[in-house]
């Protein structure tokens, strides 16, 4: 974090976290929250719960069923152990003493947590470093795969984990403890290069090799399999396979590779990233804990079995530790050859895959499922209604700015109130097997209203950056007639590139082979227009406002600019950050299905649909939330206050 000295020589600090605030020489929590803190900790407590819930099912469900005591599952064990412990341990000492507090006033229990953070953070790393030995030998080496796999192994692995990575927190909290002039040689090598080496580069270096050697193993068995029998396609374990390497290591790097980048090359560099960007990505890094369980344990049919076994409390009522959970041997599972033609991947329903018949199969998965899918889109909806409302209702936010956070809100609202809904009764995995015109209107609404949402990201950034950069010519250059341009073009570019997706695809369903055209426009101009164009502008135009803010900052040298700088960084952090992590995954997964022989599966595809639609929740909070003006006009709409009386030319700011 910059600090400064203010003109009386006290040390000044930005007030770069929402519940912490500057008194005297003190940085102590608020007395009274605010709205961002408090949305904040209640967020941060829900993650907390789903990794403790998550891993606990996974812990018990191991431990409990005597067929799932295997070398294999002991280090999915181990692994679920130290995730477990990063809920309960790591996020509540994370909550009440967090980085930015620590900063500050660096006392023992600052250390306690750091060296907890580190220790089962490392240790997290370090056990999906050995599942991914273990999947090498069970696929590239499956003759020798038992003699060379056993339980003395697993435990030799699992102890290695927690011995390592215990000395590594302890080496970081000791080199933290040394107290000395100047340079601390021994510090600085620990904190930047063998902390981050043995907890982070090794292990991920080691797992990139081990699960490319184990796809291109894949990859030749199903090509000597469709040598041998012509006509005949991968079988499903190959495309599960690949399914879940994908998902392993897009899961793994999108969580921990931006916080080890920045700690590690920023200090080489001779910057230093501000505590709240740190800080930011540290909690991203531990929200990988919470995938974990999802990634290893749900998407096996082994532990749903389990799932529904424990939720519903058979294991109270009766002695279910000899239940069979495995594939194909378990009682009345039916004929495996039948049960090859059906793909049941999906909670709620199977389809088929030779007949493309439907059969719903209602789960306790399946209703948890369409609980959370509903109430992300109860969010969605109420959240941006609340800033149409307050736009439209009050004069005083009638300007260009707010007009294009109206027409993101509204595109934003009919996301939740249509692409939502379409998407949990025609999910994307149904509309691969059993496509018919209510998928089509479904993929056009969903490409129409989420591209419309992006290049409404686009133009605010645009708009933010003559606010920021050219203020002088700011209100001549964006006025109305220009917001109302770049609205127009928005939603009318948005159209055509889902009716072009459209066409493309009713002509692929005619030509199937050979159809250069759609190819093109639905994997190449398609996403170039939706994501790839908008994304540099935006990443653009932002590193200039931070860079233009931060010479602004120090030109001034005051605490006020110090204080404003700090909002910039981390309003920038959050917009990009939310922007990034919902949307570079799925359309990363789409564009690579360019490359020669690479096939993603449709769950994948889901999943990560899914996951970018999330955008349209998060940007009321990113782009109104964080404003005083939205939150004074929030209150006066839960209150009534607006149908009492005429508030629309009320002072918001």
């Amino acid at each position: 974090m910059s600090a400064g000295v203010s003109a009386n020589g006290t040390e000044v600090m930005a007030d770069v976290h929402p519940c912490y605030v500057i008194d005297g020489s003190d940085y102590v929590l608020a007395r009274s929250p605010s709205a961002g803190c408090s949305l904040l900790y209640a967020f941060l407590a829900l993650a907390s719960l789903v990794v403790v819930c998550g891993n606990l099912l996974v812990t018990i469900a191991v431990v409990y069923f005597k067929q799932l005591h295997t070398p294999t599952n002991s280090l999915i064990l181990s692994l679920a152990v130290a995730d477990l412990l990063v809920g309960v341990v790591v996020f509540p000492f994370s909550m009440a003493f967090s980085l930015s507090l620590c900063v500050r006033h660096e006392g023992l229990l600052c250390k306690v947590r750091g060296s907890l953070d580190v220790s089962l953070s490392t240790c997290s790393i370090l056990h999906l470093c050995c599942i991914s030995v273990d999947r090498y030998h069970a696929v590239c080496r499956p003759l020798t795969y038992r003699s060379t796999i056993n339980r003395r192994v697993a435990a030799a692995m699992t102890l290695g984990s927690w011995g390592v990575s215990s000395l590594i927190g302890v080496g970081v909290t000791v080199a933290g403890l040394n107290e000395c002039e100047g340079k601390c040689l021994v510090a600085l090598l620990m904190d930047n290069t063998v902390g981050p080496l043995l907890s982070f580069y090794l292990p991920v270096v080691a797992m990139l090799c081990i699960y490319a050697k184990i796809f291109l193993v894949a990859t030749k068995q199903a090509r000597r399999v469709h040598n041998a029998k012509p006509g005949a396609t991968a079988s499903r374990a190959e495309r599960k396979a690949t399914r879940t390497l994908a998902v392993v290591l897009g899961a793994f790097l999108l969580c921990w590779t931006p916080f080890f980048l920045c700690i590690t090359f920023l200090p080489l560099a001779g910057a230093s990233a501000p505590v709240s960007v740190v800080e930011a990505l540290n909690w991203f890094t531990l929200s990988n804990s919470m995938l974990n369980p999802f990634i290893y344990a749900f998407f096996y049919s082994w532990f749903r079995s389990a799932l529904k076994i424990i939720v519903s409390g058979q294991i109270l009522r009766g002695d279910f530790a000899n239940s069979k959970l495995l594939p194909g041997k378990m009682a009345g599972g039916g004929d495996p050859a039948n049960r090859s033609h059906v793909d049941d991947t999906h909670p709620c329903y199977q389809i088929n895959v030779v007949s493309f018949t439907v059969k719903k199969t209602p789960s306790t998965m399946c209703a948890l499922l369409y609980i959370f899918l509903s109430s992300v889109s109860a969010v969605t909806v109420c959240g941006n209604l609340l800033v149409i409302t307050s736009i439209v209702y009050f004069k005083q936010l009638h300007t260009p700015t707010n007009s294009l956070i109206l027409s993101l809100a509204v595109a934003d609202l009919l996301v939740g109130l249509l692409v939502f809904p379409l998407n949990m009764e025609y999910s994307a995995q149904l509309c691969f097997y059993h496509a018919d015109l209510l998928c089509k209107v479904r993929e056009s609404l969903d490409v129409t209203l989420s591209t419309a949402s992006i290049l409404n990201l686009c133009c605010v950034s645009i708009d933010r950056y003559y606010a920021v950069c050219r203020p002088l010519t700011y209100r001549a250059k964006v006025n109305v007639h220009v917001a109302a341009t770049m609205i127009v073009a928005t939603w009318c570019t948005a159209v055509l590139v889902a009716v072009g997706f459209l066409v493309a695809g009713l002509n692929f369903d005619q030509c199937r082979e050979g159809c250069l055209f759609g190819v093109v426009l639905a994997n190449v101009l398609g996403p170039v227009f939706s994501f790839y164009l908008p994304v540099l502008v935006m990443v653009g135009i932002y590193l200039k406002i931070f860079l233009v803010a931060r010479r602004q900052a120090r030109s001034l040298r005051s605490a006020d600019a110090r204080k404003a700088e700090g909002k910039a960084t981390r309003t920038l952090a959050i917009v990009m950050g939310g922007f990034l992590l919902c949307w570079l995954p799925f359309f990363l997964c789409f564009s690579s299905q360019l490359l020669d022989g690479v096939a993603v599966p449709h769950q994948a595809f889901e999943t990560l649909n899914w996951l970018a639609l999330f955008n349209s929740m998060l940007n009321p909070f990113i782009y109104a939330f964080f404003y005083s003006w939205f939150r004074s006009a929030f209150k006066m709409i839960l209150t009534g206050k607006i149908v009492k009386s005429d508030f629309t030319n009320s002072r918001l700011f």
